[in-house]
């Protein structure tokens, strides 16, 4: 299916199902700019204004949020100094675990917006819902090897075929090789 470029959609051009990855939701935090940040918050804006007049449903799997969070986690412990000198910022972590703690709020405040857009996180439990047995993990490799995906680009697609969803938004280019998948990017 084809590429979609959000730089120019019309709203007949918005699906009613869509899933985002990590790369368009984090660029509503300050701290992860983008080139084409101007765009993608016009598209998330009007993802929010079609969510709540024609009922678009945007939706990220928990792992997405994983992936945001891991990385504002990972952000904010390579920001702090470290009293051993130079080190990476994992070792910062594993050295002072609660240095996590200082950015529980910037956290807080990503989801917030997250779910002002409205952004809904899908769960497992959600999933079993719509189907009686769920196993993510054959699709999941089934699409690592298919289109030569990364796993947890593969899992996402799994749940998107999951839930018969054929819409992802991302920055990611290696699902351009998904067929019959439309994909709104820059």
């Amino acid at each position: 299916m084809p590429k979609k470029s959000i730089k120019n959609l019309s709203i007949s051009d918005y699906p009613d199902f869509i899933i985002l990855d990590s790369t368009i939701l984090l660029s509503v935090h300050p701290n992860f700019p983008n080139k084409d940040q101007k765009y993608i918050k016009t598209f998330l804006q009007q993802i929010h204004n079609l969510s709540y007049k024609n009922g678009l449903i945007a939706a990220a799997p928990v792992y997405v949020f994983e992936e945001c969070y891991f990385k504002i986690i990972q952000m904010y412990i390579k920001s702090q100094k470290s009293p051993i000198g130079r080190v990476s910022w994992h070792r910062k972590y594993k050295n002072n675990p609660g240095i996590i703690n200082g950015c529980r709020q910037e956290i807080e405040d990503f989801f917030n917006q997250l779910m002002k857009i409205p952004i809904i996180p899908i769960t497992i439990d959600m999933m079993q819902n719509s189907r009686r047995d769920i196993n993510l993990e054959v699709p999941m490799r089934n699409n690592i090897f298919s289109y030569s995906l990364l796993p947890k680009d593969a899992l996402i697609l799994a749940v998107s075929e999951c839930l018969e969803i054929d819409s992802i938004a991302t920055l990611d280019s290696d699902y351009l090789r998904v067929k019959n998948l439309n994909i709104f990017t820059v």
